[in-house]
């Protein structure tokens, strides 16, 4: 929790297992008033496996030019 803290900017954590044995990644975006002071962030956590519109997003790809669609992260 201290990396969206301290980076006020959007930030997507590295997935991780949670105690639970889920594996998760956590989205966070900074909240600044009207006169751009920092006010904290909000934060999401997704489930990477089973059915969720993560998993879903690759089969609804429209494009008919002929392109691909690949999903990566920093470690792949």
């Amino acid at each position: 929790m201290r990396a969206p803290l301290l980076r006020k900017e959007p930030y997507i954590a590295t997935p991780f297992i949670s105690p639970a044995g889920n594996f998760i990644i956590s989205v966070f975006h900074p909240i600044f008033n009207d006169v751009g002071k920092y006010q904290g962030f909000i934060a999401t956590s997704s489930y990477l496996q089973g059915d969720n519109i993560l998993n879903r997003l690759p089969g609804k790809h429209y494009n008919s030019d002929g392109s691909y669609l690949y999903v990566v992260d920093q470690n792949k």
